[in-house]
């Protein structure tokens, strides 16, 4: 998953697997929220 110049995201209750940099968040973003 790869975010960039994105707002307003929210990631919750999911599984996410495929090596290192599973989320990558880069420039750009705003309010981005990853619950369990």
């Amino acid at each position: 998953m790869y975010l960039q110049n994105t707002r307003d995201v929210e990631i919750k209750s999911t599984s996410v697997g495929c090596g290192d940099d599973c989320v990558s968040i880069e420039t750009g973003c705003a309010t981005v929220q990853i619950k369990s």
